[in-house]
């Protein structure tokens, strides 16, 4: 299963792009106000967390936010 994909048809060429973000919550905030459904939310053990939309095209947008984000002034 690819948590990419959520959709049954699968295309050549590229599988998505994602963008890295200092504040996900507030990127998921923005996203949302913006009236663009979330289709997946992943939170990993090391506390990197990402959520994917889909854009007009039907492409693949993840926001990616590194685990050590929030630690660099620690």
């Amino acid at each position: 299963t690819n948590i990419l994909m959520d959709i049954s048809s699968k295309h050549t060429g590229y599988t998505h792009v994602a963008l890295e973000v200092s504040d996900l919550n507030a990127a998921a905030k923005t996203v949302e106000q913006a009236d663009i459904k979330i289709t997946e939310r992943v939170e990993l053990p090391d506390g990197t967390a990402f959520f994917f939309v889909r854009d007009p095209d039907n492409n693949v947008i993840e926001f990616h936010q590194p685990a050590n984000t929030n630690q660099e002034n620690t």
